[in-house]
């Protein structure tokens, strides 16, 4: 391997989680025997298959890409009550394949007027593959898939420790911070500090503070038959938001407040809160939401993906990512293959159980702790469209039991 390469790897999962400024009714699914959902026109994927079905039918009703998100959003806020709705709020990503322009949509809760900071306190106790040059050979055995999976944690702790120094770009500058994290030297430094031979504790990773981890939530994707594309991830945070529920609407008030991080309140681990997350009137707090459309060098869409799952959503949007763009699998694979997660608060790994033994040996000889995550609906849950050979390839994660539709 070429020392003197940049650690692409790390910088794709930095800028993955430097971009994003953040089940109860969950069951126990296994991964479903059928084949690979493929249309010809259009796709779109969420985590309820009758709200596939509903924007797939906004669809074909000359309507526009973002009018089919709207009604299928209107729909999982209905059938997953528990993860997101209309008293909540989202982030879009919309790609308009007539203009070639990209827009984003932030509508993220603020805190509200009379906010403060001491509020809560005492209220409770396809891209360059140098570096890795990882491809279809990195996952081609055991030993490589063991090593591979070692390196990509490496990176999200380092992405981790650097996160929760971000906050709302109103009320915190950050333009030193995303420069640094977007840069080939800054890529290259942590790539550098990343061993195959073994993990680290905590302090080699150099973090800051913790921030707070949001859990209901909600994604789809969609690719419209002129090849317009949106991305929509969209939460009330905890299970239920704030489990109040307006007597008048019966509309579910999200909980987004839980979202920012308060002076002296410490973690299960007793790590400082992140200032630049702190309660300010009219400040947006921290997410993990992470709506993302990739283009390929021509300009049109190549795949369209997103994530729900709380802290795992930056992790598993990135994996099912690179399953697709560096390892060659198929979006199927791709969304179905067991994943890894670590977040750096706790220095543990979390696995899924359905990861192959020798994979865990090989991370358990590197120093990892593992911890096993038992109910797949935790782990992470992606609705993914990937372009391939002139048709939209769609999957809905069975760790939520959705499913694609399309024409």
């Amino acid at each position: 391997m070429n020392k003197g390469a940049k650690g692409v790897t790390v910088l794709v999962v930095v800028i993955l989680l430097a971009l994003t400024l953040s089940l109860g009714l969950y069951f126990g699914l296994k991964a479903r025997e059928v084949p690979a959902y493929s249309f010809e026109r259009a796709a779109i994927a969420t985590d309820a298959g009758r709200c596939s079905e509903i924007g797939r039918d906004i669809l074909r009703q000359n309507a526009s890409a973002v009018d089919a998100v709207i009604a299928s959003l209107l729909c999982v806020g209905l059938m997953n009550t528990h993860s997101m709705g209309i008293g909540g709020g989202f982030f879009m990503t919309i790609y308009n394949a007539q203009t070639g322009e990209v827009e984003t949509i932030n509508s993220r809760e603020v805190a509200p007027a009379n906010a403060s900071r001491d509020m809560f306190i005492n209220t409770t106790d396809e891209a360059s593959r140098k570096g890795y040059n990882f491809t279809s050979d990195s996952v081609s055995s055991p030993e490589q898939r063991a090593l591979t999976y070692h390196r990509i944690v490496e990176a999200f702790k380092f992405a981790y420790a650097k996160r929760s120094m971000m906050g709302d770009p109103l009320f915190v500058n950050m333009t030193e911070l995303i420069s640094n994290m977007t840069s080939e030297y800054f890529a290259a430094r942590l790539w550098s500090k990343i061993t195959d031979n073994t993990t680290h504790p905590i302090p080699y990773y150099e973090p800051e503070f913790y921030t707070t981890e949001d859990h209901g939530t909600a994604h789809l994707s969609l690719v419209a038959e002129d090849g317009s594309a949106v991305s929509a991830t969209s939460t009330i945070n905890l299970y239920f938001g704030s489990k109040v529920r307006s007597s008048k609407n019966g509309i579910i008030f999200n909980n987004e407040m839980d979202d920012f991080s308060s002076p002296g309140i410490l973690n299960g681990f007793d790590v400082l809160p992140s200032p630049a997350n702190f309660i300010m009137p009219g400040k947006t707090p921290l997410s993990s939401m992470c709506p993302a459309i990739i283009l390929d060098k021509n300009r049109s869409v190549k795949m369209v993906v997103g994530a729900s799952g709380g802290t795992k959503i930056t992790t598993a949007t990135a994996l099912v990512i690179m399953n697709v763009l560096w390892f060659n699998y198929n979006v199927k694979k791709a969304v179905t293959e067991p994943r890894v997660h670590h977040q750096l608060f706790p220095n543990v790994t979390q696995v899924e159980e359905a990861m192959e033994k020798a994979v865990q040996e090989g991370l358990q000889e590197r120093h990892h702790t593992l911890k096993m995550i038992t109910k797949l609906s935790s782990g992470g849950v992606v609705q993914a469209i990937v372009r391939d050979e002139g048709k939209w390839f769609a999957e809905s994660d069975y760790r939520k039991g959705g499913k694609p539709a399309g024409y």
